[in-house]
């Protein structure tokens, strides 16, 4: 049996691997989630929404045709561990870090003509922005560096492995109550 989860165990790294890899295309995303998610597919992001598979597709396509995204200066996955429960049943949790490039606005200004503060190039610099919109309702721009813990169940049905469930948790700062020491404690 030991045997038997082992070869497990390699098909999904290869799968987990190939997801990655799909990630970077559209046309890889389609083609990836489409047939490795399941009608009834959750997908958790890190900001706790969650999408049905059509909208992480489309989600995903839109991001992957992003042309301003910042340059990632550093990325890791950490801390595999794939737990093979079934012949047909598997977690993997995984830990993410991606460092991006952070530009320096005083060259930016530069190269946009505004570093001077010309108001030509000031006025010309507003009316043709091409940088991605700030945060809709409800979102956030991604913190530097952005951390995650990813969790995953596998499932294979009629003989192919689904994704049922992804969870993705940002991991920050541990958050705690403020400790005060009481004024009085003789009223206690």
């Amino acid at each position: 049996m030991e045997d038997r989860y082992n070869d497990i165990r390699k098909e999904i790294e290869a799968l987990e691997e190939a997801m990655d890899k799909a990630w970077k295309t559209p046309e890889g995303i389609r083609e990836f989630l489409g047939k490795h998610y399941c009608a009834d597919t959750i997908d958790i992001h890190g900001s706790g929404w969650s999408y049905t598979p059509e909208e992480s597709i489309q989600m995903a396509c839109t991001q992957a045709t992003y042309e301003l995204l910042p340059d990632v200066i550093h990325s890791a996955q950490k801390n595999e561990h794939i737990k093979v429960l079934s012949e047909s049943f598997v977690i993997v949790v995984r830990f993410h870090e991606i460092y991006f490039a952070v530009p320096n606005p005083q060259d930016l200004a530069r190269k946009a003509g505004t570093l001077t503060m010309d108001i030509n190039a000031l006025s010309a610099n507003r009316s043709d922005q091409k940088e991605p919109l700030g945060p809709g309702p409800g979102e956030m721009l991604w913190p530097n560096p952005y951390r995650a813990r990813t969790t995953r169940i596998w499932m294979k049905m009629e003989g192919n492995w689904k994704l049922v469930l992804s969870q993705r948790t940002w991991v920050g700062k541990r958050g705690r109550p403020l400790l005060r020491a009481p004024a009085d404690v003789s009223n206690m």
